[in-house]
Order: structure tokens, then C-alpha cells, then sequence
């Protein structure tokens, strides 16, 4: 069971070790096995080296402390199942569970007429309503609690309760004003770039100071700085750093407090945006595989959880697919366009077959011959005739990138001339040009020139060593793979 444990908790996914944290914050002895499982090396380990490491200096007897370490086990163990289950549409429920524990208190008293019955459930949920800052339905269950209390004849010591009545509508209010602001702050972006986003935040700001006795305020102030700030990349990194560092200590503090919204599992919904924006964040750091990670698992979150399908687009699937060429994992990579054409199959996206082509054609330009179609000519000759289509859907830059992947792939199936004539078209050029690589001129007239190939490949390899970037150097590996197919024959 001890090997299960650990095989099960490094299956997970980093959001959803963050997950498990969360429901066991209550929990000193499963957070102690947790840091257990994640500091312990090997592929196993004992009762006896693990016991001590979670219970201490308890003086119980061994078999006690055993037992209760195996109803703990059990217990973390079913919850990492639960985790790597598919949520079913049925397990997703229209409501919070607050809200919906108020709306079936709500037909107690209408209904039923139970008033008594109805106080007593109301007080509790007010007060946990209370301490996760739950103010979009607490004026409602405080407003159902003073009408219990009427009803019963209860008038006397109220005056606390409409104070607090008042208040909470109050703060409904400010909660809304808070997505408001949120929102508007993205929009803003597009009429007057970045500094138009700042005045926006400004306010929000300003609003999270009246209320900083409510933890909710500054959780939504942060997570909007960083959804915000990575979706425009307008937001200097050190600033964007300090933001979701202090998102993730009151995300910590507060692990089931409502953001930006309170709708049903809006834990999850929120995971998804802030890891698809941390993606974004690695992205601006020039970390590709910080990228890649983040957004991979804001992809799997989509395909857990039914109601966040709906945030699929061809967007992530051309990011994950584009990033997965970048790093070299082309079979992951042709599932990932494998996927995109079922989604535009799907979501009736026939004009955009050609995008799908064009990012198959880009994996087999960095991959090939590890990985190809069965058929290159015929792969090549498709996708040249739906980009002749497509030119008018595609800006100059794109179209010369687009028509580079098939010169490329041209080359690869040894038909020199065309793909000579296809790079020589004009955008093709202005774009190898604009990205420092036009030495792939030179590659392409290899068959027609008494050019060295070797010397060729020596200069390339220089200039390679002279630039660090992924994507620059990925290219530089390209060129050089092509004159070796060339003079391989």
C-alpha cells in the first residue's frame, strides 16, 4: 500500500498536489505524509521510516500509531482517486453548495413553514458566510434569518443583525464592482494599451484598501493583476512576479474563499485562468517550459472537468501544439493537432482546416525524417492548395512563414526546384529576413550553386553558437539538416 501511495501521489499533476493541499490544510498529520511522499527518494519506503516522520515524539505504542497511520493512508489515497477521476456532468453542480444549501432553507420556510428549523441552519451558514466572504448571497440569507426571527417573535437584540444586514449589502455591492472593474480593465487595453489597464487597476486598488479587513478583496485584486497582466503582457515582470507571489500566500491562507467569482467549483475555474496565465507569465521569462507546463495542465483541467471544455479553443490547442515542436515532443504534438482537428470537426470549423495543416506541416519541418507522413509529396501538395485558399485569412508575416514550412518540406521530398521557387516568393523572403535566418537562401540554392555545402554548415553552426534562443536555434538545426540531406543525396 506504502509503493501504491507514492505511485499514485506522483501521477498527480502539479495543480492537483496544490488541490490535495487544499482539502487537507485542516489536516498537520496528511500534510506532514504529504511532504513525506514528496521528499522521500527511492521507489518505496516502510511503516517504520515513515511513522516517525509524521506522528514524532507521540508515545503511543507502535501498533497504535500504525493504525492510525493506515486509516490515514486510506483516506489520502482515496482522495488522490477521486482526483484522477473524470468529474461527470452529474457531480457538477448548478450551485455553489452554499448557495444551494440556502435555497433549499429558502422552500423550508416557504414551503413548510419551519421557521424554527430554518433559524437554526440559517445562523451557522451566516456565519460561514461570513468568514469565506461569500457577500454575493449573504444579504439574501441574512434578509430569510431576520424574517425566521420576526415570524418566532424574536424582535428584541436585532439591531446587530441589521447592522450586519446593511453592511453585507454593502459589500455585494463592492464584490461586484470588483469583477466589474476586472473586466473592464482587459477592455481598456484595447482602446488605449497598457496605461489604460493601470488607471483600471488603479480603482480596484483603491477599493481592496476600503476593504483589506476582507481577505476576498485582495485575492481578487492579485489574481486580476495577473490574469490581466499576462493576457496584455503589458506588466513588468517584477511587478507580475510580486503579484502572483502574494496570490499564492492568500490562496494558501484562504484555500476556499472565493476570487473573482462565487459560482459553482469555482476553485477549479479560477485554477484554470490563473494557470493558463502563469503560463503566459513563464512565456514572457523566456521559459518554454515553464509555458509548457502551466498550460498543459490548465489543458488537462478541460478535459476533467465538463463545464471548462467550454474554454477550449483553437488558440490553446495552437500554443500547446507550437510549444511541443519547440521542445522537441513531436508524437505529443501530433496528438495535440489530432485533437484540434476533431475540436474544429467538432465546433464546425471548416474554414480553418488549413491552420491545422499548416501546424502538422511544422512539426514535420522540425522532426522529419523522425517523424513524417506516410505520404510527404501528397502531404505537401494538400496543404500548399489550402493555403493558396487561405491567403486572403493570413497577414503578409504569416503567409511567408506559411509558404517557408512548405519550401522546407519541398526540400525534404527532394524537389529543389519548386521549393526554391515557393521561398523565393516575396513575403517568404521578407519573413526568413525579418527573423535574422535569410541564410536559408543560400541552403535553398545549394542545388543550383557550386557552393561548399561543408563551409555553408560551418557558418551556420557559428552563428548558432552566437544565439541562445530556442526558437532561433531550432531553425539554425533545421538549415543544417537540410544540406545534410542534400548532400547525402
Amino acid at each position: 500500500m506504502n509503493q501504491e501511495l507514492k505511485t499514485a501521489y506522483h501521477s498527480l499533476s502539479s495543480s492537483e498536489h496544490e488541490h490535495l493541499r487544499q482539502e487537507f490544510a485542516n489536516s498537520p498529520k496528511a500534510l506532514l505524509l504529504i511532504g513525506f511522499l514528496e521528499e522521500h527518494k527511492g521507489t518505496g519506503f516502510s511503516n517504520q521510516q515513515v511513522i516517525p516522520h509524521i506522528y514524532g515524539n507521540d508515545e503511543s505504542s507502535f501498533e497504535t500509531l500504525r493504525n492510525r497511520y493506515f486509516k490515514l493512508r486510506k483516506n489520502l489515497l482515496e482522495s488522490i482517486t477521486k482526483l484522477k477521476q473524470p468529474v461527470s456532468a452529474g457531480q457538477w453542480s448548478r450551485f455553489p453548495e452554499e448557495q444551494l444549501e440556502l435555497y433549499q432553507i429558502k422552500l423550508q420556510i416557504k414551503e413548510e413553514g419551519q421557521y424554527g428549523m430554518a433559524r437554526q441552519k440559517l445562523e451557522p451558514l451566516v456565519k460561514k458566510m461570513w468568514q469565506e466572504n461569500l457577500f454575493e448571497i449573504l444579504p439574501d440569507a441574512i434578509q430569510n434569518l431576520m424574517y425566521c426571527r420576526q415570524v418566532l417573535g424574536e424582535y428584541h437584540h436585532n439591531s446587530t443583525l441589521f447592522e450586519q444586514w446593511e453592511l453585507a449589502v454593502e459589500l455585494q455591492r463592492d464584490v461586484n464592482q470588483v469583477r466589474l472593474l476586472s473586466t473592464k480593465a482587459l477592455n481598456e487595453f484595447h482602446h488605449g494599451g497598457f496605461p489604460k489597464v493601470m488607471e483600471v487597476m488603479q480603482l480596484l486598488k483603491r477599493l481592496t484598501l476600503k476593504r483589506k479587513e476582507y481577505p476576498r478583496f485582495a485575492i481578487a485584486y492579485h489574481l486580476s493583476h495577473v490574469l490581466n497582466g499576462a493576457a496584455t503582457m503589458g506588466n513588468k515582470l517584477g511587478a507580475l512576479t510580486r503579484h502572483i507571489k502574494q496570490f499564492e500566500q492568500l490562496r494558501q491562507q484562504y484555500p476556499n474563499m472565493p476570487g473573482l467569482n462565487y459560482e459553482s467549483n469555482h476553485l477549479w475555474t479560477e485554477r484554470f485562468r490563473y494557470l493558463y496565465a502563469k503560463g503566459l507569465y513563464n512565456y514572457m521569462k523566456d521559459d518554454i517550459r515553464g509555458f509548457y507546463k502551466h498550460q498543459t495542465e490548465a489543458y488537462q483541467l478541460t478535459q476533467r472537468i465538463p463545464e471548462l471544455r467550454g474554454a477550449r479553443s483553437e488558440g490553446m490547442f495552437y500554443n500547446k501544439l507550437r510549444t511541443e515542436v519547440l521542445l522537441g515532443l513531436y508524437h505529443e504534438a501530433q496528438e495535440t493537432a489530432r485533437q484540434m482537428q476533431a475540436f474544429q470537426k467538432e465546433h464546425k470549423l471548416v474554414a480553418n482546416v488549413w491552420k491545422t495543416l499548416l501546424e502538422l506541416g511544422r512539426i514535420y519541418v522540425y522532426s522529419y525524417p523522425k517523424v513524417q507522413p506516410e505520404n510527404l509529396k501528397a502531404f505537401v501538395d494538400t496543404l500548399e492548395r489550402n493555403l493558396q485558399h487561405a491567403t486572403q485569412a493570413m497577414n503578409e508575416s504569416d503567409r511567408g512563414e506559411a509558404f517557408g514550412v512548405v519550401a522546407i518540406l519541398r526540400f525534404y521530398n527532394r524537389d529543389y526546384k519548386i521549393a526554391l521557387k515557393v521561398y523565393e516568393r516575396v513575403e517568404t523572403i521578407a519573413y526568413f529576413e525579418s527573423m535574422g535566418i535569410g541564410f536559408f537562401h543560400e541552403v535553398f540554392q545549394l542545388p543550383f550553386s557550386t557552393q561548399n555545402p561543408q563551409l555553408l554548415a560551418k557558418e551556420i553552426k557559428k552563428k548558432t553558437n552566437q544565439n541562445e534562443n530556442l526558437i532561433w536555434r531550432n531553425l539554425m538545426g533545421r538549415a543544417l539538416s537540410m544540406i545534410d540531406m542534400y548532400t547525402a543525396g
